[in-house]
């Protein structure tokens, strides 16, 4: 599969989707700072000075005034429209043909596993519940896309390999793994992080070591750096492969991009194998059976306040999976309900006149969302009203 990889984007669509195009790729992934701002009053749920705020080129696709030319998957970064993001956090379709992976997750995508962990890492809110609301504050503006533990161990839950994995800061200690001088010439401050060894996620970095990916694509740092990083150890979950895909798993290539500025390298096309034992049937985007199983596990862990609910043992998670994993077979997989629907819908209004930045932006509940926790046979989430009649415009003086 020819998979187009972008840094940061920062709103810059239209010029990404021509150098994709350009370059006939049939997927592309977004490494974070998407910015998927709908209309003015999404600035409320962006952390970044007002000076650099910008609604981009996003609101034409939410609006269906343009179409994504190629399937577009991607992971939160730090500058997002948090509150839209929040709409999905089992991931979805934030327009057409641009699917949010969530806060973490797994998907099919062609016969390539694709995992994704959206945020960035901050010790201070790692172990904390999902407590922002709306409207944010100058903290919970921030720590709202700060990764949890619960995401984290999500992803170390699982067992079967990963192709692609997907984050938006590096995991930690990565670039000991490439030319680090090279790096230093170009980021001279990230010296004293390099010797500190904590340039980068802690939390990326156990991932890494447990997930073992064939391919790990990131952003954030806005440069350019490869690395290949070698696993000593092999675990479980290897024993399944044979032959090439077996070598494969003893090591991840490591790309992490720049930001969409002229002169940087911040786009670069990878031909990846479809794993021989994979064969592409049915929708080209599917849900991933281990993971639905792991979410109907680990749901009830999430926390909805700023105290985490105690996360169980892996040992006793895993005897869990396995017999959701049974459910997950007869309910979905059989039932051919693997396809990710293409239910895209607008909740906020898209930009015009009409909706300005002196309004807060309003609390919806996505349809995709609820769909998504019907399948799974979850308990519905608590309902949110969308005051979209509250448009009044008020003098904003929050930080």
């Amino acid at each position: 599969m020819r998979v187009g990889v972008q840094g940061c984007c920062h709103g810059a669509l239209d010029r990404l989707y021509q150098m994709a195009r350009e370059k006939k790729v049939d997927l592309l992934i977004i490494g974070g700072d998407f910015q998927a701002l709908r209309n003015l009053a999404d600035y409320h749920a962006i952390s970044m000075p007002d000076k650099y705020k910008q609604l981009g080129d996003f609101p034409s696709y939410y609006a269906g005034k343009r179409q994504a030319p190629i399937l577009t998957i991607f992971v939160g970064g730090n500058h997002e429209a948090s509150n839209y993001l929040d709409e999905l956090p089992y991931g979805g379709w934030v327009a057409q043909k641009i699917y949010y992976m969530g806060r973490s997750s797994v998907i099919n995508v062609g016969g390539l596993r694709i995992a994704g962990l959206s945020g960035i890492y901050k010790v201070n809110d790692y172990y904390k519940g999902r407590y922002e609301k709306l409207p944010y504050n100058y903290k919970t503006v921030k720590s709202i896309y700060h990764v949890r533990e619960f995401d984290v161990f999500k992803l170390k839950c699982l067992q079967k390999p990963i192709d692609i994995a997907i984050s938006h800061d590096w995991p930690r200690g990565i670039e000991q793994h490439g030319n680090v001088e090279a790096l230093l010439r170009r980021k001279p401050f990230f010296r004293k992080e390099v010797e500190r060894n904590d340039l980068g996620s802690p939390a990326n970095e156990e991932l890494l070591r447990h997930l073992k990916p064939r391919y790990w694509f990131a952003a954030h740092l806005h440069t350019y750096f490869s690395a290949t990083v070698q696993h000593e150890t092999l675990e479980k979950h290897d024993d399944e492969l044979s032959g090439e895909n077996s070598d494969l798993r003893k090591k991840t290539e490591f790309f992490a991009l720049d930001k969409c500025l002229p002169r940087r390298k911040h786009f670069e096309v990878f031909e990846i194998d479809v794993p021989e034992n994979e064969s592409v049937t049915g929708p080209l985007m599917q849900y991933d059976p281990e993971w639905l199983a792991i979410t109907r596990v680990l749901d009830k862990y999430q926390s909805q306040t700023v105290e985490r609910v105690k996360l169980p043992d892996m040992e006793e998670i895993q005897r869990q999976i396995a017999a959701e994993s049974n459910w997950v077979d007869e309910h979905i997989v059989k039932a051919s309900k693997l396809g990710i629907p293409q239910n895209f819908v607008q909740t906020a209004p898209p930009h015009s006149r009409d909706v300005t930045d002196k309004q807060l932006p309003n609390t919806f509940v996505n349809p995709q969302t609820t769909e998504f926790r019907r399948l799974l046979g979850l308990e519905s989430a608590p309902e949110t009203e969308d005051s979209t009649k509250n448009t009044e415009e008020i003098e904003l003086d929050l930080w």
